[in-house]
């Protein structure tokens, strides 16, 4: 567990498009996109359908 948060760390992450999250209407703030890097396998979200950031 600790050498993967390390992993984590000192990776340079190379996300790709992981799931598209249906928004619901009434939560303006829901994420539309789940993006995971290729590398240490780290998930964010995202309110863009474009960019990880």
């Amino acid at each position: 567990m600790i050498l993967k948060i390390i992993q984590s760390a000192f990776c340079r992450h190379d996300y790709r498009l992981f799931q598209i999250i249906q928004r619901n209407p009434v939560y303006q703030m829901d994420p539309l996109t789940k993006w995971k890097c290729l590398k240490c396998e780290r998930v964010i979200y995202s309110r863009y359908m474009d960019c990880a950031e």
